[in-house]
């Protein structure tokens, strides 16, 4: 068997108790925050839209903000204005994102709680 990756790779996977692997903390935190920027942004934006719409005085467009069918229907309509909907949609990706990392990222962090908790022995 080839030494290196292959190798340890090969071992830690007959043996994962033995894997240690790095967190990358900083980096992870700084993809969060910057996730966090975008997310913000894009919320401004989705309030900006939301707003030109209903204060547009386009029967169609008023309703974007009430009615999702509406505001989905923006997307094909002639008349529509659909900056509001595609907005929404990137808002729902970035925010799945963000959600999904925010767990994965609060799941290490109170396994690393618990596990310190647990391994903490005041007599030692």
């Amino acid at each position: 068997m080839p030494e290196g990756y292959t190798r340890l790779a090969s071992f830690m996977g007959t043996h994962p108790e033995s894997a240690i692997l790095r967190r990358f903390g900083f980096l992870n935190a700084m993809n969060l925050l910057h996730l966090q920027a975008e997310l913000t942004c894009l919320e401004n934006d989705l309030r900006s839209a939301a707003k030109a719409d209903s204060e547009s005085g386009h029967e169609a467009r008023i309703l974007y903000d009430k009615d999702w069918q509406s505001l989905y229907n923006s997307l094909t309509a002639e008349d529509g204005n659909p900056t509001q909907c595609n907005l929404m949609m990137k808002v729902r990706e970035k925010l799945n994102e963000y959600s999904m990392f925010l767990v994965f990222w609060y799941r290490g962090t109170v396994c690393r709680i618990v596990l310190a908790c647990c391994c903490y022995s005041p007599s030692a």
